[in-house]
């Protein structure tokens, strides 16, 4: 019986999940059109940068910060696609979105190597310092541009002592983050205060990949404990027959 619940539960949270996705459930009104105008065009390639990374659950906090409303820009394969999709939204009167081609963004995120001279701006290798949000997370090396563009220069440290120190070694272009979701510019702008409440998308997200799994160890589980509670009556049936 547990087993069962246990396996309700996790259909019925992935089930959810997914229909919340599907609907682009708390999108801005002209990212959520924009997709759904994708999808009736069958336009493939548009996707949003919240769904191309998969963060550690211990970076969801950092990152949903870093990213901020950019979780809802929309990644295009190219120049043209995201031309038409604006024409679209500004013909319906349905708002703005962002968009992120491919092809435009390739070129701008090849960053040259530092060299030796330069070495002394890049952020220390203490333990306090996580490293850089783009090195942190996994993701497919076709987005390599987009998440290079929007991390690139963003350094996830333990806590704002820690982001202090760094700030002083780094050159100008660098934010840092830390784990429970202050923010520091280059420029020592310091945004923080009471627990960050995340909005829960990288959680959700990362939630979608780790539950059709569960779903299937959990099924399993329950298949072989219905199949032990069979063997038992078919053992009792016997003996009382015998």
């Amino acid at each position: 019986a547990q087993a069962r619940r246990a396996l309700a539960d996790a259909e019925a949270r992935l089930e959810t999940l997914t229909r919340l996705q599907r609907s682009y459930a708390g999108a801005f009104a002209g990212v959520k059109a924009a997709m759904q105008w994708a999808e009736a065009q069958g336009r493939a390639g548009f996707v949003l940068v919240s769904s191309i990374v998969h963060v550690p659950a211990r970076l969801e906090t950092a990152i949903e910060v870093a990213l901020g409303s950019r979780l809802q820009n929309i990644v295009v394969e190219g120049w043209a696609d995201a031309e038409e999709a604006i024409e679209a939204l500004r013909r319906g009167g349905q708002g703005r979105a962002t968009f992120l081609p491919l092809d435009t963004l390739r070129a701008r995120s090849q960053e040259p190597r530092a060299t030796p001279a330069e070495s002394a701006s890049l952020p220390s290798a203490r333990a306090s310092v996580l490293g850089v949000a783009a090195d942190l997370l996994e993701y497919d090396e076709h987005y390599r541009p987009v998440v290079q563009s929007l991390l690139g220069r963003t350094l996830v440290v333990e806590d704002l002592a820690t982001a202090r120190r760094e700030l002083r070694r780094l050159t100008g272009g660098w934010t840092l983050v830390t784990l429970s979701g202050e923010q520091v510019s280059s420029g020592g702008a310091v945004t923080g205060g009471a627990q960050v409440k995340e909005s829960g998308t990288l959680r959700r997200e990362r939630e979608l990949r780790e539950l059709p799994d569960q779903v299937a160890g959990l099924r399993a589980s329950a298949e072989q404990a219905a199949q032990a509670r069979a063997a038992v009556d078919a053992r009792v049936a016997a003996d009382r027959k015998s």
